[in-house]
């Protein structure tokens, strides 16, 4: 270890001096390589984008984009989700972009997709895989039979909708139970799958509300953003 005498340089603030937030601001939502984020998130791995082949688009939305990848340590098809290039490596919607996934992760129901991995890709930044669900989201299945389509309306009775309506309601229901609340519940966020899955998904938006989650202290989820933290600890650092 180097030891350097010379006296550490401090900024020291007197009566009139101000801080400059929107400085501060700037430095907390600076730009983080692949590799300071894979230290960030502790993993001691890098992820190859060779290691998913296959590669096809699920859909494309503003900030991120869902792949459905062949992910050849398991040998099976998973969805992969990743941030735009614009974002993905500002440490602000990589932020939301973890948070999302350890949320999503924290609820374990069979009416919830559930997530496998959290990593990043060194040409794509993070990323987290989840469950493919061959099917089509509820949205699209309203829109058929409105328009009165014979095949949609023979398989989606009434009953049929009911069940899609409870499985919804069941996995909404074991979230708030654990203090999470989703904000963007709607038939599109809604994928009812071949085989008669019903999952809830996109929970980008959701919400911890700690004092609403029934597990006792020492099981509460904690979702709090290393990312964030670790910037916003070297920015204190420097005005200490």
């Amino acid at each position: 270890m180097v030891m350097n005498n010379e006296p550490e340089k401090k900024v020291r603030f007197d009566e009139d001096a101000t801080l400059n937030v929107e400085a501060a601001v700037e430095h907390i939502e600076r730009q983080l390589s692949p590799d300071e984020l894979r230290n960030i998130l502790d993993l001691k791995q890098p992820d190859q984008f060779g290691d998913f082949s296959e590669n096809s688009t699920i859909g494309v939305g503003g900030i991120g984009a869902v792949f459905a990848v062949h992910d050849s340590q398991f040998n099976r098809l998973v969805a992969l989700k990743v941030l735009r290039p614009a974002y993905r490596n500002d440490s602000k919607y990589i932020d939301n972009f973890v948070r999302e996934a350890r949320i999503t992760a924290q609820i374990d129901h069979p009416n919830v997709v559930p997530v496998h991995q959290l990593g990043v890709l060194k040409d794509a930044g993070a990323y987290f895989t989840m469950k493919l669900v061959e099917g089509e989201n509820l949205r699209v299945i309203l829109k058929k039979l409105e328009s009165g389509e014979p095949e949609y309306l023979k398989k989606y009775t009434l009953n049929h909708l009911l069940d899609i309506f409870l499985a919804v309601c069941n996995g909404v229901s074991f979230a708030h139970s654990k203090g999470i609340i989703h904000r963007d519940l709607k038939p599109g966020n809604v994928m009812v799958g071949s085989y008669g899955e019903v999952l809830v998904m996109d929970w980008g938006l959701a919400k911890y509300r700690a004092d609403q989650d029934s597990a006792t202290t020492g099981q509460k989820i904690d979702l709090n953003s290393e990312i964030f933290q670790a910037v916003d600890n070297d920015v204190k650092t420097q005005f200490d």
